[in-house]
């Protein structure tokens, strides 16, 4: 009988109220995202931060994922500040961990990096990346193999702007240099959102148009959304990173025994 693999989701953020009604919380819409191409073994566990809800211990699951937020990882909150400690406990426990936007921040803050709210403003809707010539491994399970760049949508104004040293630059654009970091094999995260659907990205581009998007920034982002975009293939590649990590985790297992 095959051990189940647990993913931790660490739910930092929620829709806007309306939004959250018909397109479910950022935590179920990771789980979905992975699930689709997780083996069946896989199981979830959810936790919220946002709330002062941390795991009991950095290795209560096998593996964590950050989900968004519309905070920022460099405010003073109790709760960032805890998650910051969390983050950096699990690093050192050599539990694999995954970041997206505010988790691709949050671990970039926690680790030894910088976020800024950038001058360049808001990057929002379809975004296309450049892999770097330092290109992960486990590209090479996806249909993104040979391809130079991925698109997925994104919403966000800050930006990480200093690499924490164990990290590497993986992907990056004109807009957001750090698009993508890798620390070594243990951590992987994206500044754009491979679990958004352009059904939620559109109704989010109208609740915030005219509260933090002028209208040019809202109706090119909008625009956007009708061009093809790499979500499932990047969603097959953060459950391939995290896969090879099962693997190592069982011959560290087998190992001890």
């Amino acid at each position: 009988m095959t051990e189940n693999f647990t993913l931790g989701i660490l739910e930092t953020g929620r829709p806007p109220e309306d939004l959250g009604r018909i397109h479910t919380s950022y935590a179920d819409m990771f789980a979905r995202m992975v699930g689709e191409t997780a083996p069946s073994h896989w199981t979830f566990e959810y936790f919220v931060p946002l709330d002062g809800e941390l795991p009991p211990s950095p290795d209560a699951c096998n593996a964590w994922l950050i989900t968004g937020s519309k905070f920022g990882a460099y405010e003073d909150y109790p709760w960032i500040h805890a998650l910051k400690d969390f983050i950096r406990a699990a690093y050192a426990a050599g539990v694999p961990m995954v970041g997206i936007c505010f988790g691709h921040q949050i671990l970039a803050e926690a680790l030894g990096g910088k976020v800024i709210k950038s001058e360049k403003g808001w990057g929002v809707g379809r975004q296309t990346y450049q892999w770097s010539e330092d290109r992960p491994d486990w590209l090479g399970s996806t249909v993104l193999a040979d391809s130079a760049d991925f698109s997925i949508l994104a919403f966000h104004q800050d930006q990480v702007v200093d690499v924490p040293p164990e990290a590497r630059v993986i992907a990056t654009s004109d807009f957001c240099h750090v698009a993508a970091l890798a620390y070594g094999d243990q951590v992987l995260s994206f500044q754009g959102h491979p679990e958004f659907n352009e059904a939620f990205v559109g109704a989010l581009i109208e609740d915030k148009r005219e509260v933090v998007l002028e209208d040019d920034v809202a109706d090119k982002a909008a625009a956007s959304l009708g061009d093809p975009i790499d979500r499932d293939a990047i969603g097959a590649g953060i459950v391939a990173f995290l896969k090879a990590r099962e693997s190592e985790w069982k011959q560290k297992k087998a190992t001890k025994a």
